[in-house]
């Protein structure tokens, strides 16, 4: 009789196991999936519609001039278009920021400051083809650490009032833009509130 009670007793604990491995399995699988649509919502390409002023062969790159970024929370999100000018397609057609510079236009004895570069910001977008002769919508996300880090290693703490210029550059893997024609670039200056 106790052998039986064992066997049962055994039989009993592999269900349950079997039975947790496949509950935790679909929860990985649904939360997996969670994240790869909010990651895809995050760095999706816009639409036409939602761009008040997309690029155009005389302008290819568009972009917010002036983004107002929030000291508490130096994370926001830029509206560009890229338009490619060639007469074939553009392949995997990205932009990236650099070159930032941050400087308030006046020092307390009133002589302009020296910009200083910075080193730690991010932004993202996800790589788009665009046909030869039309734009592409964008959404870019830039965040600036709190506590900049200059490039003359001296920290750069982000207040009100503060500005950051930076530039932002489209780049292709092949195709597009014309003969001869360099990647698209402009500025967007980044004013931080309080």
């Amino acid at each position: 009789m106790r052998k039986k009670g064992g066997m049962e007793l055994s039989i009993n604990a592999i269900v349950i196991l079997i039975i947790a491995m496949v509950v935790l399995g679909i929860g990985i699988l649904f939360i997996r999936g969670l994240f790869a649509k909010s990651a895809e919502k995050l760095t999706t390409a816009i639409s036409g519609q939602q761009i008040a002023n997309p690029a155009t062969a005389d302008t290819p790159l568009v972009a917010d001039r002036e983004v107002l970024l929030s000291k508490s929370n130096p994370t926001k999100t830029v509206v560009l278009s890229v338009f490619n000018t060639g007469t074939s397609p553009a392949i995997n057609v990205a932009v990236s920021m650099s070159n930032c510079v941050s400087g308030t236009s006046v020092i307390d004895n009133g002589k302009p400051s020296t910009p200083k570069t910075l080193d730690y910001y991010s932004f993202k977008t996800s790589p788009q083809d665009i046909s030869a002769n039309t734009y592409a919508g964008y959404q870019g996300i830039v965040v600036f650490s709190d506590k900049a880090k200059a490039s003359t290693d001296n920290p750069i703490s982000l207040e009100s009032g503060d500005t950051i210029v930076c530039k932002l550059q489209a780049s292709k893997e092949s195709g597009g833009w014309g003969t001869g024609s360099a990647d698209p670039s402009t500025t967007v200056t980044f004013t931080v509130t309080s």
